[in-house]
């Protein structure tokens, strides 16, 4: 286990990462939010709820993943519900995703009462759909050795029920992952100076099998805000929400939220004036910083990359290669990406095992 830790604290100022992280601009994040707001209320028995979910769904498709759902019933209503999952498949490893996740629905003070009242929530949590959806945006066209997943949960605020739901069949069909990054409430309090962020961690809770590589990750977690971001980092412990059902389960589950708790939570005073915009943007350059590095980015497109491998690395025999010049014999390759020279080492063709 000690490798392990090593491992993942091993890191230092990667120039690539840094110019990638630029790409999350504060527009698009406060875009993402005041879309979601103007819903008036996200409350899962309403329409506006399933309105915000096809809305959603358009966005990742929009970034050309792919996008379906689980759907559901809540026993209390006859509304169908359904999380939002959308994929971005890795060159390497389609097996064990990285899982990034945040819930849509939202409530207010009238919680129990048709027609509900306004539920805003644009800290809770349109801003960590935001932070999915930024992220999506900004690696649509990048290549990464693991699949990364995005998961938009919905029926949060009654009782984690989403996310119980889709934990449940996710483990029933022998789901694995690398880890489960959650984030609810990252705008902070506009009224405040918002410079820390808290990194949550997974100590004890129904198992405890996972809370060792849930610590490693969160230490580079922080390690990447103390790099690339204006943010300092502080640690707390995952507590009441969407992570919680598959850290229930082993998985390796973590999570970010906001420093300064939003002095509107659950009201209809939950707008995206009552955040700072700027801060949510430092939180989702720091993650994705954290993402770019554990799941393996490449620098430019494996497409790219064919002519300057090929000039580079003086090929003997005709035969499949990786991208590191490395010969490889057919029965022995794996997940990955490899190029398929011919006997005058001249050819260029690439192909991708899965």
């Amino acid at each position: 286990m000690k490798i392990f830790i090593l491992f993942l604290f091993w890191q230092t100022y990667n120039p690539d990462i840094a110019q990638i992280i630029q790409r999350v601009n504060v527009d698009s994040v406060s875009s993402h939010i005041l879309k979601l707001q103007n819903f008036w209320t996200r409350h899962y028995k309403t329409d506006s709820m399933y309105k915000a979910r096809l809305w959603i769904k358009s966005k990742f498709e929009s970034y050309s993943l792919n996008v379906n759902e689980y759907i559901f019933f809540y026993p209390d209503t006859l509304t169908e519900q359904a999380n939002i999952i959308a994929t971005k498949y890795g060159l390497v490893d389609t097996s064990n995703p990285v899982v990034l996740c945040a819930h849509y629905d939202s409530r207010g003070a009238n919680w129990s009462n048709p027609p509900y009242g306004p539920a805003p929530g644009a800290d809770d949590n349109a801003s960590g759909i935001s932070f999915l959806l930024e992220i999506a945006r900004i690696i649509k066209d990048i290549d990464f050795d693991y699949t990364i997943k995005f998961i938009a949960f919905a029926c949060e605020e009654p009782g984690l029920i989403g996310s119980y739901r889709y934990s449940n069949y996710f483990y029933s069909k022998g789901g694995r992952m690398k880890y489960l990054f959650n984030a609810d409430m990252i705008g902070g309090d506009a009224s405040k100076i918002n410079d820390i962020v808290i990194v949550e961690r997974d100590q004890g809770n129904q198992s405890d099998t996972n809370d060792v590589k849930s610590y490693a990750f969160a230490d580079t977690l922080s390690t990447m805000y103390s790099l690339y971001t204006t943010l300092s980092t502080t640690y707390g412990n995952i507590f009441a929400s969407d992570y919680m059902p598959f850290e229930a389960y082993g998985y390796t589950t973590f999570g970010v939220f906001e420093y300064n708790f939003s002095s509107v939570y659950h009201s209809a005073y939950d707008v995206l004036d009552s955040l700072d915009v700027n801060y949510a943007t430092e939180i989702i350059k720091g993650a994705l910083a954290f993402i770019l590095h554990t799941a393996r980015f490449h620098p430019v497109r494996v497409a790219e990359k064919v002519q300057p491998v090929y000039n580079e690395i003086k090929f003997i025999k005709a035969g499949f290669y990786d991208i590191t010049g490395r010969k490889k014999e057919f029965y022995r390759l794996k997940r990955g990406v490899y190029f398929i020279i011919d006997k005058k080492g001249k050819s260029k063709k690439i192909i991708k095992i899965r």
